[in-house]
């Protein structure tokens, strides 16, 4: 989804993809490319050249960060740069990172030098303005998706008893709502609906899951594969 943004960035502006490893170029190819290791981006000195050979090449007017914790490595840099920077969050970031002790002091330096801070969602939006950030800085820009790459199904003209047949495709976390996905066929099966609910993926809660099954007696009706 990033090779996306960039491709269709392109109308506008040049745009400069820097990233700390390099796959798959055949099959996003990046005219502009800048690798710097991490290493480098932690360290003073190696900043201060990275800046320097990024403005003798392209003289950035601003650094975006996809992403928290690419802010917190490329904030250096933009000081260096001299430009302003933007942060984009995109979940996880804000969720889980920014609270983990040895990760909260890098984010909240970052929310207090970032020049704009763009969540994908109002939750992310809500939770970052409780950090103190003031609201002006603040804005939601929702991810898109190109329609025109899906095709229409017309599920109206399903019969009432055939088999409605769900795919849930996510990693087996918490916030995936894979419980809750379970509660509803649950619900529906005891309504007399007939359907069956397979999820693809794997994770933390793949015991948990399959113990909810046979505690609402939904085992025949949800497939883990």
């Amino acid at each position: 989804f990033l090779y996306e943004l960039f491709r269709e960035l392109a109308r506008h502006v040049d745009s400069v993809v820097l990233c700390n490893r390099v796959e798959n170029r055949g099959r996003f190819p990046i005219r502009d490319l800048y690798q710097v290791s991490d290493a480098v981006l932690a360290d003073a000195g190696g900043v201060e050249l990275a800046a320097a050979e990024a403005r003798r090449r392209w003289n950035p007017q601003v650094v975006h960060a996809h992403f928290g914790w690419s802010g917190t490595r490329a904030a250096p840099l933009a000081w260096a740069l001299r430009s302003p920077l933007v942060v984009t969050f995109g979940g996880r970031d804000v969720h889980h990172e920014m609270h983990r002790p040895a990760q909260a002091p890098l984010y909240a330096a970052l929310l207090a030098v970032a020049a704009r801070v763009i969540c994908v969602s109002d939750d992310l939006r809500r939770r970052v303005l409780d950090r103190g950030v003031p609201p002006d800085r603040v804005v939601v820009i929702h991810r898109g998706t190109d329609l025109e790459r899906f095709r229409f199904a017309n599920r109206g003209e399903r019969r009432d008893r055939s088999l409605l047949r769900l795919l849930m495709v996510g990693r087996l976390v918490e916030k995936k709502g894979h419980a809750d996905a379970l509660a509803a066929v649950a619900s529906l099966a005891r309504a007399g609906g007939a359907l069956h609910l397979t999820v693809v993926g794997d994770g933390e809660l793949r015991q948990p899951l399959l113990e909810a099954c046979r505690g609402l007696g939904i085992e025949r009706l949800v497939t883990l594969a």
